[in-house]
């Protein structure tokens, strides 16, 4: 038995020894820590609601296996018998996404209780000898009657002895769950020699505005309320006014020998449906290249509140502020008026500066024919360099050439080209359109140029050509660049068809591609080149106009998901603001330029954007 617990003891010994290598091994690769898991409750409305997140930036759920959606939002409706899950995605670079949380399921209770039915009223009748009778009701067992206000008493029989002025009720009972207790009948009091009834109590309601309204009561002449506890008032009316938190009881009235008046009914308190403020739309806040922050009018805003880098919440009636580099800002609209709230604050925004890439002397040269510093002057001056340097044309067949492109668009390790919206690696080897390998991406999409190229010319164009992962391709499709409001991820996925990288959002329904932070700046810069290369037919393969004044043909609004130019403008602006240009786009530069012989000048000289359509 000692040996044999020998032998475990190594067994196990060298088993810690090959998990301790092992590990050290993995340690050798960098993870970045999860942020925490969502918790998701669902309420009995079907609203999915889950806790804030630490460094999430927005979150993803997944509603019974469908796409996955994105929201900045801690709560999504289900309808009855949907299941979600959700996970966090991280803000922060020193953090990775969550995993998803354990499906939660909204069960809608639909087993409504049967109400049983209520019996009928007994109706009650004294003779001139005091002896109270009433009619048999159907399915009771029994009744119940109360003689001047004493206790309740059981009775199968249908009659009952009255004294002189003694008063009645009576109710019709059954212990059949299916049945209920009546009401009790309207109160009889026997005099000797006479009848009287006594009259129904009224049925107060109360409406929205305050207003007390009662029923009619058979042979009431009048009726009397009291407000507060306070002093009796006669009435004809049913209906009285009441101040919110005030309470009224009402009685009918008959000074008829033959009537006794009602008893007060239940006290009714009137209290005030104040209406929820309606929320003031967000403001979505832009900032240009040169730190202007601006936002749009809001409607029914009175004002707006800032916040720079974390200080004080600052009042104005202005919509645009001044941000030093590195500020960051955030917006909500406000208002006086009672029937509207602030608006939620608007997502922080900060203020990049942009730098201008170093310039080699060759560079330098090549843009010494420029001389014109704004609009169209500017831009017909680019125009005609960029085209007359673009001595060599590369053919579409040349854009899947794996030598060719490992040269333009090479990924970080050997044999490898980089997807266009991830920045991750890929195998160089051409796909021919399988999952998890590369396709050629036109970054302005045929369909959308109106023409003005297929598979060769601005379509085949190095500048404008990306390697892209195939899924990731199709679902970009041939949407517009935007922002994807309301849309799900757009994945780049593995050779399994498994989802590997996220790689942008897409609203299928608005026709919209939103790519990454990290490239807007890159699809900015491509769509300007395209757009100042090859506008007009006048325009493509070196032909020149000098001025700029035959631009016209392409519309920024082709490519872009925006209600105007202008606004297209602002939007490409504002993405070559926040996502300055990267080394991996001057080294692309450099390689195309080698190619091609002309260069990209959005990337060498970013601010002439703001130059031209600013």
């Amino acid at each position: 038995m000692k040996k044999f617990f020998n032998m475990i003891a190594v067994y196990l010994a060298a088993v810690f020894l090959f998990c301790s290598v092992v590990g050290c091994a993995a340690d050798r690769v960098p993870t970045l820590p999860k942020i925490a898991t969502p918790e998701v409750t669902i309420g009995s409305d079907g609203l999915a609601t889950w806790n804030s997140v630490e460094n999430a930036l927005y979150y993803v759920y997944v509603i019974d296996e469908g796409d996955e959606k994105l929201t900045a939002e801690c709560q999504v409706q289900l309808a009855p018998y949907e299941s979600v899950k959700v996970k966090a995605v991280s803000g922060s670079e020193k953090h990775s996404d969550s995993v998803f949380s354990k499906y939660e399921t909204y069960i809608q209770s639909t087993d409504q209780p049967t109400q049983p039915t209520k019996l009928g009223t007994p109706q009650v009748t004294v003779n001139a000898n005091g002896v109270a009778t009433w009619g048999a009701i159907g399915n009771a067992q029994y009744y119940v009657y109360v003689i001047s206000g004493g206790t309740e008493t059981n009775t199968t029989e249908r009659s009952i002895q009255l004294a002189d002025n003694q008063t009645i009720k009576v109710k019709a009972c059954s212990d059949d769950e299916d049945y209920s207790d009546s009401d009790y009948s309207q109160l009889i009091t026997y005099t000797h020699g006479t009848i009287k009834t006594t009259l129904n109590t009224p049925q107060v309601s109360i409406n929205a505005d305050g207003v007390a309204t009662w029923n009619s009561v058979s042979n009431a002449e009048y009726y009397v309320y009291v407000i507060d506890n306070g002093s009796e008032t006669t009435t004809t009316l049913r209906s009285v006014t009441l101040a919110n938190g005030q309470t009224v009881s009402v009685k009918a009235c008959n000074d008829g020998e033959n009537y006794v008046n009602s008893e007060y009914s239940q006290p009714k308190t009137y209290t005030k449906v104040i209406p929820q403020p309606t929320k003031l739309g967000t403001p979505q806040v832009s900032i240009s290249a040169n730190g202007l922050a601006t936002w749009g009018s809001i409607t029914n805003a009175q004002y707006y509140y800032y916040v720079i880098s974390g200080g004080e919440e600052t009042k104005t009636t202005d919509r645009s502020v001044q941000l030093s580099e590195n500020q960051t800002i955030k917006v909500k609209a406000g208002s006086d008026d009672e029937d509207y709230a602030d608006s939620d604050y608007s997502q922080i925004k900060t203020y990049v500066k942009s730098v201008l890439p170093d310039l080699s002397a060759e560079v330098q040269a090549y843009y010494s024919v420029i001389t014109a510093t704004s609009g169209n002057s500017l831009l017909g001056q680019v125009h005609d360099l960029i085209t007359k340097t673009h001595a060599t044309y590369t053919s579409y067949n040349d854009c899947k050439n794996p030598e060719l492109i490992m040269k333009t668009d090479g990924g970080t390790a050997s044999k490898t080209v980089m997807d266009f919206y991830t920045q991750e690696n890929m195998s160089s080897t051409w796909g021919s359109g399988k999952t998890g390998t590369w396709n050629r991406e036109h970054v302005w999409c045929q369909n959308l140029s109106n023409g003005l190229w297929g598979e060769s010319g601005g379509g085949s164009d190095m500048h404008h050509i990306r390697p892209t992962e195939t899924a990731l391709n199709g679902t970009r499709s041939n949407h517009k660049y935007g922002i994807a409001n309301g849309g799900s991820v757009a994945y780049f996925k593995d050779t399994d068809g498994s989802n590997k990288y996220v790689g942008g959002w897409v609203n299928v329904s608005a026709k919209t591609f939103e790519p990454l932070d990290k490239v807007k700046g890159d699809v900015a810069r491509i769509v300007m080149y395209v757009y100042t290369h090859y506008n007009t037919y006048a325009n493509v393969y070196g032909t020149t106009n000098g001025s700029g004044g035959k631009f016209g043909t392409l519309k920024f609004t082709n490519v872009m998901s925006a209600s105007s130019e202008s606004a297209a403008i602002q939007l490409l602006l504002e993405w070559n603001a926040a996502d300055p240009v990267d080394e991996i786009e001057i080294a692309r530069n450099d390689a195309v330029y080698k190619i091609q012989g002309n260069r990209n000048p959005f990337i060498d000289h970013p601010e002439y954007a703001n130059a031209i359509w600013g």
